[in-house]
């Protein structure tokens, strides 16, 4: 933490970059009534004349009654309130915000309370101004909190209305400044009259009175040593996400990737297809201090009512949306279940998170909807032709997400386009857990496994392939979690990524028959089979070009299908009934 008789400076083994001089409000801007009764030309013209020479420079702007520095660089907003209660109130705190007529990448309000007592009155008046700001700029907004009897000098709390986004480069930036900025500031509050005249043509009147003002230079100093506390608190404030389905197979091993890499997450399942158990056995994983940061929410897309009570009661910075069905033969049987279950829950969490403005989405779509590509492997920008009810679903939803993005560009969406997941958790606490008979090949393979199922069905051998069954493109569930973080690190990075499609995949085709083999090999079982036709809709090879996630996400498997074989049996093997016991 620095104070005010430190120095600063940035790292000796490179020089500080070279930073422009800002002549507009678009830099860091600081407004504090707490200098109302002291902003006065000798101040600004002494601090003025020790910068004069620095790479780093503070253009002074006075807007009655607050003085605002404008620091080139980045740009970022800090709005210094006093006392809370005393000196403004949440409308005119926006309103002094709103008059600079500046859109700032971020807010910091750094508030000292009156007393101890004020605390939570203030968080919720902070919490209406926040969403005031957010609904107007479409920015985040941030607080820093500091004692009622130290001032800035303690901060006793931090909260922020959506998080703060883990730039680091944006944050190392900030500190530089501030650095520069602080050292500035020191050496001019430490200048003596002596040194004033040996350095200025000035008076000795007027080196008296400079001298005098390096109290005030001083104050000035501290303020900046806490905001470089702030922005080095700032760039590990927990992000919140909320997870559709995260009760579900993928959703509990990206919940848990999540957790262990400093989210908060929330949850919304209705248990359709998925048990609170899971969730239990995620908490279980993480250990209790991160499974506090872990929400469960029971609750249905397809009820506006769930959705508006969870969006009401927290601040979401992005929203990874598993929740849907995901058979592809029973979406033949029953197209219209699929229709309202994945078109019409979609649609209202889109209309809830624009209400709160939470426009950042991870959505689960799927390599379905490439339906029989002409050739592999698939390639983003292929032809869309699903096969299916199931993968027209998820077709209709990335063209909902594309239009949504042309009206409205401050929309962030990664389309991931995933292909088959298979095995689980490296402990054999989570996994895959199917209600009723398997639709996707390794539960089924499995249950045979274990003797819950005589036998498994092989839909097609006579397909156009080396065995005559269907290739697929399988991918570890740990692998597919990892690529929801890459994807979401990259909304919170890029503010250009618009709706942007990813496949994940390992980019390799392996048949069912092949699959079968490898089980057997990992698990030491004998699977029998039996061949049966073709099922509708089922294309003959279907895998991924992973090239731009490597590229863009930074992201490629690192699991082959020994792996996956492997960790599927741990599963099997020490839960033979999945997560329920057996009857």
């Amino acid at each position: 933490m620095a104070t005010s008789g430190s120095s600063h400076g940035p790292s000796t083994d490179q020089p500080p970059p070279s930073l422009p001089n800002s002549g507009s409000a678009a830099g860091v801007c600081i407004m504090s009534n707490a200098w109302k009764d002291e902003q006065d030309p000798s101040l600004i013209s002494f601090i003025s004349a020790f910068l004069g020479s620095n790479s780093f420079r503070l253009n002074f702007v006075s807007i009655s009654p607050d003085l605002i520095f404008n620091c080139g660089g980045v740009s970022i907003a800090f709005v210094f309130v006093t006392k809370w209660d005393d000196c403004c109130n949440v409308g005119s705190i926006f309103n002094r915000v709103k008059r600079l007529k500046a859109q700032f990448a971020r807010l910091y309000v750094v508030a000292t309370l009156s007393t101890k007592e004020q605390d939570d009155s203030f968080m919720r008046s902070y919490f209406h101004f926040s969403i005031r700001y957010e609904m107007e700029f479409g920015k985040p907004a941030f607080v820093l909190v500091t004692d009622p009897e130290m001032g800035f000098e303690k901060i006793v709390k931090i909260s922020t209305s959506r998080g703060m986004c883990k730039q680091q480069k944006v944050a190392s930036k900030v500190k530089v400044e501030l650095y520069l900025a602080i050292g500035s500031i020191e050496a001019a509050a430490k200048t003596s009259k002596e040194d004033i005249l040996a350095n200025t043509d000035l008076s000795s009147d007027k080196a008296d009175s400079l001298s005098r003002d390096s109290l005030k230079v001083q104050k000035v100093s501290i303020l900046f040593s806490k905001l470089l506390e702030f922005v080095e608190m700032g760039s590990s404030v927990e992000q919140n996400i909320l997870v559709t389905g995260g009760a579900g197979f993928i959703g509990t091993h990206t919940v848990v990737q999540l957790l262990k890499e400093g989210f908060k997450v929330s949850i919304i399942d209705n248990l359709d297809n998925s048990v609170i158990e899971a969730v239990d056995r995620v908490r279980e994983l993480v250990g209790p201090d991160l499974s506090n940061k872990l929400e469960f929410n029971l609750g249905d897309l397809r009820n506006k009512g769930d959705i508006e009570k969870l969006f009401s009661k927290q601040r979401f910075d992005a929203v990874i949306h598993f929740a849907g069905l995901k058979a592809v033969g029973e979406s033949v049987g029953n197209p219209r279940r699929y229709f309202d279950n994945n078109l019409v829950g979609t649609i209202n969490l889109y209309e809830a998170m624009a209400k709160y403005h939470c426009k950042m989405m991870v959505f689960s779509s799927s390599a379905t909807v490439y339906g029989q590509p002409e050739k592999i492997p698939c390639v983003e920008d292929f032809e869309l032709k699903a096969m299916n009810p199931y993968g027209r679903t998820k077709l209709f939803l990335e063209e909902i997400a594309r239009d949504i993005h042309a009206a409205e560009p401050e929309w962030r969406i990664v389309l991931l386009r995933y292909f088959n997941p298979v095995g689980a958790h490296e402990s054999g606490r989570i996994g895959e857990d199917p209600k009723g008979i398997p639709n996707n090949l390794m539960p089924y393979i499995q249950q045979v496994a274990v003797g819950r199922l005589p036998e498994l069905n092989v839909y097609g051998h006579d397909y156009p392939t080396e065995d005559g069954s269907a290739v697929r493109d399988y991918i570890h569930v740990m692998d597919l979690a990892d690529g929801h973080i890459a994807a979401l690190r990259k909304l919170f990075a890029d503010p250009k990524i618009g709706c942007t499609a990813y496949n994940l995949g390992t980019g390799r085709g392996t048949s069912v028959l092949e699959m079968v083999a490898a089980f057997e090999k990992a698990s030491g079982k004998k699977i029998p089979i039996k061949l049966c036709p073709r099922r509708a809709g089922d294309a003959t090879a279907v895998y991924a070009s992973t090239e731009r996630a490597e590229k863009e996400l930074g992201w490629k498997a690192k699991y082959g299908v020994d792996e996956m074989c492997r960790d599927q049996w741990n599963w099997a093997n020490n839960n033979p009934w999945g997560y329920q016991k057996k009857l």
